[in-house]
């Protein structure tokens, strides 16, 4: 099969065409490989444990000048792990990959650090064994030990160096050295990591990609959690206090020393500040927030000098953004949201289309979100996934016009997944709100079961749901509800719960289980609820 010709195609038949899957490599192989075989499990649902493999692909990244592809794969056993990285050269991406074995250890992240570094995050898995304090004759119990670290990769040389090896103290009290807060994209050497100092404080650290060495830039207080930077410089700082419930943000304008507030919330509550990036402006970087009486998160600049927030400069009525797009320079290309499926607002509008094609590529099903995008807005990693689809990387060349599937999380045929559909629910009192119905594999008839998410300042969306699938598979329909008091919606929509549990927000689940019941008929004698944390004491 030509490029042209299966550039034509929908990811369903791209994958379903042999010479596709044979291009694609075992990454894109979700299919089983002899057609007698595929004719007999066409639309069988899967059994349980097909759903709970390990992940064979857990990252795919593009250098950030757009020249390579990296592909962090999981080849070994789910009890004994084995990491690899798979080089692919973009101009060539259906070419032979440079393999780099890491080793039997369980991988867990992957980013390149500059053109010619990768980061991987490892997972290093200790058995501590059962232990008898000096002076005690009580034994603790012992058991698994698990920390994350970062291996530093010249991909040219093979040279590796584990980040913070040259501080050996720093290193043995923390069981989380994986924590990247800036790739530093001005600065080809260095990276800005967190690690925990004595007595259990946050500290900043410049860390070298040679050598290991790591460098304090700041300390935080009991409460610290993390930084936002700027160029390298920390200019926002997060805090929470000590019941966990309260979050504050502060900041610092370049030149200053002191930090001073800028906004507190409650965690429970759908955030309403978040981080994007710097800008060209000194002293001024965006956010996405929600300021005043505003209804929806939009993004905006802040004034770290003021303090003050600037005007929306891209915002979507009814519809929170999720965060800010960047290519891999760290400029600012739009913002995301969700509506239908993952939607972008970009500021360079000529991105639209390709978005759109994508979408189409995989039939309108599934979320596409841009993960990788080089300098030059020519080449991209999309993340893709949906009802049907685990989780898939794809690189995107705009003038090449290609699309190549790099890898897959699961090896799951879409044919033997559950179908799922948008719902918009009438209320009793006149409301619309929004409700995402699985059905099992096939369509058949069977029971319906309500699967509450919790918060309840969360929501639900059509993304890939091991759970919704998992019972799919055994024959029961799926209702998602994101009723009144769900986030996501704006503030407004979100406000509509508040002291309304036991009463609005029940009928809301209520009024899309008669909507699913009457439009799929089902019987309203067979239903089941079901949820974790706040949708798990939801009762209608």
């Amino acid at each position: 099969m030509t490029k042209a010709a299966r550039q034509r195609l929908s990811r369903r038949d791209f994958l379903a065409s042999a010479g596709a899957l044979a291009a694609a490599g075992a990454g894109a192989g979700t299919l089983a490989a002899d057609p007698a075989e595929a004719a007999a499990q066409a639309g069988r649902p899967y059994p349980v444990g097909d759903f709970f493999t390990h992940a064979g692909t857990r990252s795919v990244k593009l250098s950030p000048d757009g020249r390579r592809i990296a592909s962090l794969e999981q080849i070994g056993a789910l009890k004994e792990p084995h990491g690899v990285v798979d080089i692919l050269d973009a101009g060539d991406p259906e070419g032979r990959p440079v393999r780099v074995d890491l080793g039997p250890i369980e991988v867990d992240g992957l980013y390149w650090g500059n053109d010619h570094r990768l980061l991987v995050r490892l997972i290093i898995t200790q058995t501590i064994g059962r232990r008898t304090s000096a002076g005690s004759n009580i034994r603790t119990g012992g058991g698994e030990l698990k920390s994350r670290r970062i291996v530093s990769i010249d991909v040219d040389s093979g040279a590796r160096v584990t980040l913070f090896e040259a501080e050996r103290s720093r290193a043995r009290g923390n069981l989380d050295l994986g924590r990247i807060v800036d790739l530093l994209p001005k600065d080809a050497d260095h990276i800005l990591m967190t690690a925990l100092e004595p007595g259990g404080f946050l500290a900043l650290y410049r860390a070298s990609l040679v050598d290991g060495s790591a460098e304090r830039l700041e300390r935080g207080n009991s409460g610290t959690f993390g930084w936002d930077t700027k160029d390298g410089v920390a200019v926002l700082r997060h805090d929470i206090n000590p019941r966990g419930t309260l979050e504050s943000v502060y900041a610092r304008a370049p030149g200053e020393t002191e930090w001073r507030f800028v906004r507190r919330s409650r965690v429970q509550d759908a955030p309403e500040f978040s981080w994007i990036g710097g800008t060209d402006k000194p002293g001024v970087v965006l956010v996405n927030a929600r300021a005043g009486e505003e209804d929806v998160k939009s993004v905006r600049e802040l004034d770290l000098n003021t303090l003050g927030f600037g005007a929306p400069m891209q915002s979507r009525a009814g519809r929170d953004v999720l965060y800010g797009l960047k290519d891999s320079a760290g400029r600012y290309l739009g913002a995301a949201y969700y509506g239908d499926r993952l939607e972008y607002d970009f500021v360079e509008p000529a991105l639209a289309p390709h978005h759109r094609a994508l979408n189409r590529f995989f039939d309108n099903d599934c979320d596409v979100h841009l993960t990788d995008v080089d300098q030059s807005r020519n080449r991209f990693i999309a993340r893709v996934d949906g009802p049907r689809e685990p989780g898939g990387w794809y690189f995107y060349d705009r003038t090449a016009q290609n699309i190549v599937n790099i890898g897959s999380r699961l090896k799951l045929d879409p044919e033997r997944l559950g179908p799922a559909e948008l719902l918009k629910v009438q209320t009793r009192d006149g409301a619309t709100v929004e409700a995402y119905l699985t059905a099992p594999p096939g369509g058949r008839s069977g029971p319906l079961v309500v699967l509450v998410h919790g918060g309840p300042e969360m929501r639900d969306n059509r993304g890939y749901d091991r759970q919704v699938q998992v019972l799919a598979a055994q024959g029961w329909w799926v209702i998602q509800p994101n009723f009144r008091g769900s986030g996501g919606y704006g503030l407004g929509f979100a406000s509509q719960g508040w002291h309304r549990w036991g009463t609005r927000m029940q009928e809301d689940v209520e009024d899309a289980v008669a909507h699913a019941v009457s439009a799929k008929g089902l019987d309203a004698g067979r239903v089941a609820l079901m949820g974790s944390s706040y949708g798990g004491y939801m009762r209608p």
